[in-house]
């Protein structure tokens, strides 16, 4: 998947703004039938303006899909009055640690520090418009945020340079030959097996283990809204040391308060027993990063037929499975079973008791007019 160039960065976890709050109101927001931000009014002690502008992102803690809000907002106290309880501050937080030191006696004495709390850096509120004029719909066209919604997007490990060789670049490639479009045995395509771009993204053509783009990829996922990406290891491959760099670079964003997306696996349509067997041994049996598993119907969700996977039964009741529908067309031939990807319009997959589980949505596949071709955009 391909989301909207997104050059914006979320405010970073040391910006902290701790200050008193007298003097000041909040105003309710604005009428319009959208989320917008709140504008802190002056009560008049302070000898600002009747009003201010929004505050910045980190200030404004407004939970997503609640009415209420907490707010920090900045002092209406003179500086005199500011800096007094500054160092007033200071001087309590540098004699505390002596001050329970001598409290406890011989005593030994621990502090608990709280994990960080995920930064919401508000996206749900945010417009986008891209260099063709497209925008993107805003919450009075398609709602708040609804809790009862998933959304998980396919995510590929498999950019690796095999030899030497590469990358192969099918924009460039096209614009150099046209006609290679109809000849698979130009050498612009490289030899065949090898993994192509469709075009060089703003990172470059970077590797699967590169951390610094895994990073952004996972505030860019995040920020639009996605829950859980999925792996495709359709192809034997689990690709290990890219899911363990991803998985390390997301336990240690969340380590520091941002947010990022779970985590499961897509398998082969027609023998995933390898490849199950693989992510039981490396991942799932040492419990390697469980807060990153995504879970349904209460356990690891694994995209894979559990009569073909030979696991054992004890191992198979650890996981919730769906069988994946490789079918373009056709949708599902039985309950507990999710579409891979389908040509419009979609079909609704649903689970053993009936119930609408999952729907696919795509902007482009090899389907055309109800049959496989080389490309086609819906």
């Amino acid at each position: 998947m391909h989301l909207p160039r997104n050059d914006s960065i979320p405010p970073r976890a040391s910006r902290v703004l701790d200050t008193a709050t007298i003097g000041f109101s909040v105003s309710p927001p604005a009428e319009r039938g959208e989320r917008g931000t709140d504008v802190v009014a002056d009560t008049g002690r302070g000898g600002f303006p009747s009003w201010r502008p929004p505050l910045p992102d980190p200030l404004l803690q407004r939970r997503r899909g609640r009415s209420s809000r907490r707010l920090v907002a900045v002092s209406s106290a003179r500086p005199s009055q500011v800096l007094l309880r500054f160092l007033a501050a200071l001087t309590l937080a540098l004699a505390l640690p002596g001050y329970l030191a001598s409290s406890a006696g011989a005593a030994q004495t621990n502090l608990v520090v709280a994990p960080p709390t995920a930064r919401d850096t508000f996206s749900d509120t945010w417009v986008a418009t891209d260099a063709l004029g497209r925008s993107l719909p805003l919450c009075s066209e398609v709602g708040l945020p609804r809790k009862d919604r998933t959304v998980g997007v396919f995510y590929f490990l498999w950019h690796y340079p095999r030899g030497g060789l590469g990358p192969f670049d099918i924009t460039q490639i096209l614009a150099r030959d046209p006609q290679a479009a109809t000849n698979p045995a130009s050498p612009l395509w490289g030899p065949l097996h090898e993994f192509h771009h469709w075009g060089e993204s703003i990172f470059g053509y970077y590797l699967s283990d590169d951390e610094a783009v895994l990073r952004k990829h996972a505030q860019m996922l995040a920020d639009a809204g996605v829950d859980v990406i999925i792996f495709d290891v359709t192809n034997q491959q689990t690709y290990p040391q890219s899911w363990k760099t991803l998985c390390r670079v997301h336990d240690q964003i969340r380590r520091e308060g941002g947010r990022t997306p779970q985590i499961a696996f897509l398998c082969p349509f027609w023998d995933p027993k390898n490849v199950a067997r693989e992510l039981w041994e490396q991942l799932y049996s040492p419990g390697l990063y469980a807060d990153l598993w995504f879970r349904w119907e209460g356990k690891p969700l694994i995209l894979a037929d559990p009569a073909l996977t030979e696991l054992a039964p004890e191992v198979r009741a650890r996981f919730t499975f769906r069988k994946p529908q490789p079918d373009y067309f056709i949708g599902p031939m039985g309950p507990n079973q999710w579409g891979w990807l389908e040509a419009y319009p979609q079909h609704i997959f649903t689970n053993a008791a009936g119930a609408r589980e999952q729907m696919t949505v795509g902007v482009a596949q090899n389907a055309v007019d109800g049959k496989l071709d080389r490309k086609s955009v819906v």
